[in-house]
């Protein structure tokens, strides 16, 4: 595990059931692709001159996503805000690149963080697709199953850079 790892699912060493990363590796092809992720309601004066608090709506390709990621136990009641502040989520939060090794913890916080926040600030969803960052997650998930892009999600790759072993691949340095 990395120095700065360790975070809101305590010391570090969760994991990911493999059912999970599945569902959320399976999403890496649709976030590859230019995938509508809402649109802008409100905030034009009415016919009376008032003016209604301007809102996300997310598309409902991303309701299933949000959905599909609750469900499968992705999605946390963890301290995600006081998570999110910490140097860690910062780098993850902010470059997509880092999260090629982010461990499970992190995967599960960075989702938690996002999905959660989309209830505090409207299009928090839509900028993280926008930032490559739901992509960089789906990815890390095939990643830490060992597919490749193009393979169904949950089919072992028979490259070698994906030969790594069991501990390797748990993403958390054990």
């Amino acid at each position: 595990m990395r120095p700065d790892a360790s975070g809101p699912l305590g010391d570090g060493s969760a994991t990911i059931p493999a059912a999970s990363l599945r569902v959320l590796a399976a999403w890496a092809d649709t976030f590859a692709a230019p995938t509508p992720t809402g649109r802008w309601l409100g905030g034009e004066p009415g016919p009376d001159g008032t003016i209604g608090m301007p809102r996300y709506e997310g598309s409902a390709e991303i309701r299933r996503f949000v959905a599909e990621m609750t469900g499968t136990g992705l999605v946390r009641p963890i301290d995600w805000m006081a998570w999110a502040a910490t140097p860690g989520a910062q780098r993850l939060i902010r470059d997509p690149a880092e999260i090629a090794h982010a461990t499970h913890d992190e995967l599960i916080a960075l989702l938690t963080t996002i999905i959660r926040g989309e209830r505090f600030s409207d299009g928090e969803i839509a900028a993280a697709y926008e930032r490559g960052t739901l992509l960089a997650i789906a990815e890390r998930a095939r990643a830490l199953l060992g597919t490749e892009p193009g393979q169904p999600s949950g089919s072992p790759s028979t490259s070698p850079r994906h030969g790594a072993a069991p501990s390797e691949t748990r993403g958390d340095g054990a």
